[in-house]
């Protein structure tokens, strides 16, 4: 039997750590998906002064090293400097682009290391924070991996660690989901975007789904998502279609899901009448609707975004061309953003 989806243990955005000099600092941890040459790191942060004039110029250090025992090692495969100019409260996405090019092997682990390479006085002293996702968020398949967005590969090795200065005087993991995405030499992208989740109510027009493409054949039976019942008991069920875009057909229609409780969050399952055949590198999308559902007697699914700051157009544009997709004509048309902000969108699923 085969298993696609998608696994977040998104709780809440939460500052991941603050970096120090080196060999202080603070990582991202990660697996990577191929062999290549890693060109650029997009990466969720915070980076600016305390108590300093707005014409301080504080310079930080970004390397990427080989992981040792879940913490960074010593050896820096590339590296880059940036600063100068005020950094006061400047905070979102940043990218930074290797000088030479960090050549990374499939399978390994490796670490985003950011450090200060550079005091301004005693006085003035820079902070470089970096953000991710606390651990322990209320969704999660219990049988099944963390997969990460569009490669669907496997990576148990997402989290961090922050360099302790004072007691230790060593790497210390720290329980967060790294917010990130690489940009390899070949255009190709990887990461974990998502900074946050949002409840999408599903009535007579507005519909959610999921759009995925098996890396090989594979064989299911059901469909899940995290869902609830919103406020009152709602006109219509909740139903899962299955739907091949390369052929234009559907799999299975209308294939009544079970649900939590009133108010309750819990993974509804639609199970299919036939075991169904998902043909490698077709995208298929997962619909999930409630068609004479009411506004105010309707159910929530749960789907998770970049927020309104995202990566940058060249990561929207190419990097997740799967992922959650919206509907609000009935299931007539279906787009990639939603009607109230725009970003990457993707929904706790899995089909097995």
């Amino acid at each position: 039997m085969a298993y696609l989806g998608n696994r977040f243990t998104i709780g809440r955005l939460t500052e991941h750590a603050r970096a120090g000099m080196p060999p202080g600092g603070v990582s991202y941890r990660f697996t990577s998906p191929k062999s290549g040459v890693l060109k650029d790191v997009f990466w969720y942060r915070a980076f600016g002064t305390e108590a300093c004039s707005p014409t301080a110029t504080p310079k930080f250090i970004v390397s990427i090293r080989p992981d040792k025992n879940g913490v960074p090692s010593t050896s820096i495969l590339d590296q880059a400097e940036f600063g100068g100019g005020s950094l006061r409260d400047d905070w979102g996405w940043g990218k930074m682009s290797l000088p030479n090019g960090a050549l990374l092997t499939v399978g390994n682990i490796y670490h985003i290391v950011a450090s200060i390479s550079q005091w301004i006085d005693q006085v003035c002293k820079p902070k470089i924070v970096m953000f991710g996702i606390k651990l322990g968020g209320f969704f999660g398949a219990p049988d099944q991996p963390f997969v990460i967005p569009k490669t669907q590969l496997l990576d148990t090795n997402l989290g961090g660690a922050m360099y302790d200065e004072k007691f230790h005087k060593a790497w210390v993991p720290i329980p967060h989901t790294p917010i990130f995405v690489l940009g390899f030499e070949d255009g190709s992208f990887h990461g974990q975007p998502y900074r946050e989740h949002r409840d999408y109510s599903l009535d007579f027009y507005r519909n959610v789904g999921q759009e995925f493409t098996p890396k090989k054949d594979s064989v299911v039976n059901a469909a899940f998502i995290h869902g609830r019942v919103a406020w009152t008991a709602p006109t219509d069920r909740l139903y899962a279609s299955l739907f091949n875009k390369a052929t234009n057909t559907y799999l299975a229609k209308n294939i009544v899901m079970s649900t939590p409780k009133i108010k309750l969050w819990g993974w509804c399952r639609a199970g299919f009448p036939a075991p169904i055949t998902l043909k490698a590198d077709q995208t298929h999308r997962l619909e999930i609707t409630s068609p004479n559902s009411q506004y105010t007697q309707s159910y929530e699914v749960k789907v998770v975004t970049t927020g309104y700051q995202d990566p940058g157009p060249e990561v929207v544009a190419t990097a997740f061309e799967n992922g959650a997709v919206f509907s609000r004509d009935g299931g007539k048309t279906w787009s990639k953003e939603p009607y109230f902000t725009k970003g990457i969108w993707d929904m706790p699923y899995w089909i097995k």
